[in-house]
């Protein structure tokens, strides 16, 4: 069984925690959506500014393609061209998070001692992991001295630095077999603009290039080996998010997890409607049934919108629709088809036409920024801030709030 050209370390933490989806995923379709485009596009911004030497406010209302080969680019306007499968203009969120990304770049090269900088490296952990390579967005070296790898993220879906399996292949890639740059510090980073995170938008970590060894050695060979040996381990956890079996909705571990959560036995992969157990009443459940619900929630909640989904494609591909369920009419919404047209027909209402409202806080502290001044300042006592609770993992870094009553 040879699957080793499929070890992206892109999804890396996936196949290494849960070595069977790359048996369930062989066959399974796996189409790029459009936040996928739209992050692709981000980066191609990214990189020109890198090795151009521009700033992204160049790029605002340029076009951003992505073709049917899966290249992707950007012009200022937007040329012929069939192969052309998405397409994006460059607005002004994403020059500004393209910004971040670019300045911590730019300041961190300008301390570090005469570094080599290199932009969308393809890098190999072949050495470790055969016919295993990816492309790091951002790589700084330091001869003797530190290397910096970066992981540019355009989603909001909070990615960590520490122990990231793919910021770590990219980092053994990058330092290569032997260390031949005499690598004395490794710095993962990673930055995402568009993600809050209670240790802001760009996240570093440290290690040596021993560290970094004994994981390659000790967790990504091993897994990769796994994997070429035909292993089927399934485990789930939130590695699964962008796990074509999961999207499709055929992973068995999925449907497992779910009724093992609340004590419900099923062995089959193919259970039927009518056989499908009623849940018990939260109020019933034990608090050990509660932390197991509420830790694979965000699983099961993104598994069964991605069920549904499918369902519905298939519907509408004339492949018909589960059993017990009809395609019907959704709800419908209204919008002008030519606002020009709008303001022209009914510009005797004059202003009964507009409903004017103030920008949001976060829109009004954007315009104050793009107009050289400082929010804090400008908005110091207007803002009123609303913040209720809400349950979280034990590891997560925010302060545990006390109950009110007890």
């Amino acid at each position: 069984m040879t699957m080793h050209a499929e070890l992206s370390p892109s999804a890396s933490k996936r196949w290494l925690m849960c070595p069977g989806s790359m048996i369930l995923n062989k066959d399974l379709p796996n189409p790029a959506n459009d936040y996928t485009h739209i992050g692709t596009i981000a980066h191609e911004v990214a990189e020109c500014c890198l090795v151009r030497g521009d700033d992204p406010e160049r790029y605002l209302d340029w076009w951003g393609f992505v073709n049917a080969q899966g290249g992707a680019g950007v012009m200022k306007e937007l040329g012929p061209g069939s192969d052309k499968v998405f397409t994006h203009r460059v607005d002004r969120d994403m020059v500004d998070a393209v910004k971040v990304y670019v300045d911590v770049i730019r300041a961190d090269i300008a301390e570090m001692c005469g570094p080599e900088v290199k932009v969308e490296e393809r890098v190999s952990m072949e050495w470790l992991a055969p016919g295993m390579f990816g492309t790091a967005d951002c790589i700084a070296v330091e001869p003797l001295g530190l290397m910096r790898v970066y992981d540019y993220k355009n989603g909001r879906t909070v990615v960590e630095v520490e122990n990231n399996p793919q910021a770590m292949s990219y980092g053994l890639g990058a330092m290569g077999e032997g260390n031949p740059f005499g690598i004395e510090e490794i710095e993962l980073v990673i930055i995402q603009p568009n993600a809050p995170h209670v240790d802001g938008v760009v996240r570093r970590w440290r290690l040596t290039p021993e560290e970094l060894i004994a994981w390659g050695v000790g967790t990504l060979a091993p897994g990769a080996e796994a994997i070429e040996l035909g292993e089927t381990r399934l485990k789930a956890g939130d590695w699964c998010q962008f796990c074509p079996a999961k999207r499709q909705g055929v992973c068995p571990e999925i449907r497992r997890q779910m009724f093992g959560a609340i004590d419900v036995e099923t062995d089959s992969a193919d259970l039927p409607v009518q056989a499908v157990p009623t849940l018990p009443d939260p109020g019933m459940l034990t608090p050990d049934q509660v932390a197991r619900v509420l830790t694979l929630e965000p699983l099961f909640s993104s598994w069964l919108k991605d069920v549904k989904a499918k369902a519905l494609e298939d519907a509408q591909a004339g492949r018909g629709a589960p059993p017990g369920f009809k395609m019907v009419a959704g709800r419908s919404s209204r919008k002008w088809s030519d606002e020009t047209q709008v303001k022209a027909r009914l510009s005797r209402h004059r202003q009964d036409v507009y409903d004017i409202a103030l920008k949001s806080v976060a829109q009004m502290e954007k315009m104050i920024k793009a107009k050289g001044g400082d929010p804090a300042i400008e908005l110091e006592g207007l803002i009123e801030v609303n913040r209720g609770v809400m349950l979280a993992p034990e590891q997560d870094k925010r302060k545990a709030i006390e109950p009110m009553f007890t």
